[in-house]
């Protein structure tokens, strides 16, 4: 089973945290995007949480990066 994963703007920029979906419980915040986040998930995959036996998901609010490539400045050829 997958772990849900939330964008969610209120956190501050390239932070994340394992909260449960029912009844908001913390396990886990830190800096980070996906890729700490998705580490750090990895010990609670498979988990209900022991308060409510609610989803234990995982929110992320990643910084975000400007494509290099764009209409005004192309791809060379």
């Amino acid at each position: 089973m997958k772990m849900r994963h939330i964008s969610n703007e209120e956190l501050p920029i390239r932070t994340y945290r394992i909260v449960c979906s029912s009844c908001g419980k913390i396990f886990e915040r830190d800096k980070g995007g996906y890729t700490e986040g998705g580490v750090a998930a990895l010990k609670y995959k498979d988990k209900k949480c022991p308060c409510c036996n609610g989803e234990i998901i995982l929110e992320t609010n990643p910084e975000n990066v400007k494509n290099k490539y764009d209409e005004t400045n192309p791809y060379p050829q």
